[in-house]
């Protein structure tokens, strides 16, 4: 016996997660898990030996992984030149997105809070996370039926996001936070 209810989530959908999680990093870098998720997707360079060095160094400094990228990309001691330049690129889009969402500096202090009035509406952040990270240009990229549908799945993820403007709410967080609970509602409980 199967028991279908409503097939895959639409938040559940890896390119949906990816974003996501970007505009999470947008909010606060110092999420790890975000961070790890994100940091080579769309491919962009860095690879298993970057992200070794990375956690090394992490844990060897106490540091999170976003401040040691903060510090690899001043000091790039055994990392090449092309890694180095994928990390200070990843971090200058981190901040750019950040920025957008209304956080006022790029550590992510201010996340804890509400946004300030001075962040751009919810939708742009999301058109921004896709096309900035370069995640609409490799799904284009791979011209697959695949990477069509994951594109329309992204554009109905700006239309949540432009619903939810129109709806005159605010704040990117409370919009991750939606995505969550909604998330959450297509999950089915056998008991």
């Amino acid at each position: 016996a199967y028991n279908i209810i409503g097939g895959f989530s639409f938040y559940e959908r890896m390119e949906v997660r990816d974003i996501i999680a970007y505009l999470k990093l947008a909010l606060n870098p110092n999420d790890t898990i975000a961070l790890q998720r994100v940091i080579n997707s769309p491919p962009r360079g860095i690879g298993k030996q970057t992200l070794d060095e990375i956690d090394r160094r992490a844990k060897a400094a106490e540091l999170s992984l976003w401040e040691t990228i903060a510090l690899i990309v001043e000091k790039p001691e055994n990392l090449g030149s092309r890694a180095v330049s994928a990390l200070r690129n990843f971090r200058q889009m981190v901040v750019r997105l950040g920025q957008m969402a209304g956080t006022n500096d790029d550590v992510g202090d201010d996340a804890q809070g509400s946004l300030p009035e001075s962040s751009s509406p919810v939708s742009d952040v999301v058109r921004a996370a896709i096309l900035d990270t370069g995640y609409e240009a490799w799904l284009r990229g791979e011209k697959t039926d695949e990477a069509e549908s994951r594109l329309e799945n992204l554009q109905e993820l700006v239309n949540a996001a432009v619903d939810y403007d129109e709806q005159g709410l605010e704040g990117l967080r409370e919009f991750i936070d939606h995505s969550a609970l909604v998330s959450d509602q297509d999950q089915y409980k056998r008991d």
